[in-house]
């Protein structure tokens, strides 16, 4: 597995933390023993599409093993200066411990990079934003502990608006929801005053959902937010746009952490995979947001 993307990661954390601790037999598992952490760092280059690259990992279940328990932490790399993506490892203990891995005894994962955003993608569960996860920055708020300010509906929104415009999309939010939006924790961000008169036939739906971004004319990524309705109510919504306008590239739900096994059971319904909107929905907590927005603002 070594190579100069990970040995350069490696260096980086050693020249922060102190020299960093093999476990057991693995070639892929470290500790940094001064912050108590461990990392299992996986690589992949990077395969290119239309429009987008993916990353292909295995992560073996043995070696998962190894992170129950700790302040663990996943470390996808690819062959390019900007990854790696660090991914805490007890948001997903629980989904890959309830998996069966494949006959090689790994579970196979992805990342998806588009221009909506970074996917990391678990074969037979589903897709989920990591924009908030590029970087080792999280290993830096372990002393400390990572404190999230508790986010209203409106918040979400505006931080959904404004990680879009950042990003170089227009913006659509209903109007309904405009004089609610927070722009104390956002910059003041444009928006746009009507839909496209193509998506016409579905125009109602679309009034409605909770943060659309577009690239001129054409519906990029939708957002819905689901603080108290049931996250099945956005998937339907979501299917009727997509079985009327399938070039659309991400869905987005987005819901506090204690509602994520709620969204796995419910993108896994037959009617989601036979329409293939699985395949396109993501899920994001409120947090994820919050980290994301940051990230991006720190760029600027």
């Amino acid at each position: 597995m070594a190579n100069r993307y990970v040995a350069r990661i490696i260096n980086n954390l050693e020249n922060k933390f102190g020299k960093l601790d093999r476990i057991s037999s693995s070639l892929s598992l470290f500790e940094i023993r001064s912050i108590k952490a461990r990392i299992y760092f996986r690589y992949s280059k990077l395969h290119k599409l239309p429009n987008k690259y993916n990353c292909f990992y295995g992560l073996r279940q043995k070696d998962l093993k190894e992170l129950e328990g700790h302040n663990s932490f996943i470390c996808l790399v690819w062959d390019e200066e900007n990854s790696p993506i660090l991914i805490p490892y007890h948001i997903y203990e629980e989904i890959l411990s309830n998996l069966t891995p494949s006959s090689d005894g790994q579970f196979k994962v992805l990342l998806f990079f588009e221009s909506a955003g970074t996917e990391f993608y678990i074969a037979n569960v589903g897709r989920f934003n990591v924009d908030a996860q590029y970087g080792l920055q999280q290993l830096d708020r372990i002393p400390i502990g990572l404190k999230i300010p508790e986010l209203s509906h409106p918040q979400v929104q505006s931080l959904l608006g404004s990680i879009g415009s950042i990003k170089g999309f227009n913006i659509w939010i209903p109007l309904k929801d405009r004089t609610n939006l927070d722009y104390d924790i956002v910059g003041k961000f444009d928006i746009g005053k009507t839909l496209p008169v193509e998506y016409s036939k579905i125009q109602y739906i679309l009034e409605e959902i909770d943060t659309i971004w577009l690239r001129g004319n054409r519906i990029s990524s939708l957002f819905e937010i689901e603080h108290t309705t049931p996250i099945y109510s956005g998937l339907l919504r979501f299917n009727d746009i997509y079985l009327t306008v399938s070039e659309i590239d991400k869905f987005g739900i987005v819901s506090d952490k204690e509602r994520e096994n709620k969204f796995i059971k419910e993108i896994n319904r037959p009617t989601f995979s036979h329409s293939k909107l699985s395949d396109k929905v993501s899920f994001m907590k409120y947090e994820d947001v919050y980290l994301w927005h940051e990230r991006l603002v720190k760029k600027l």
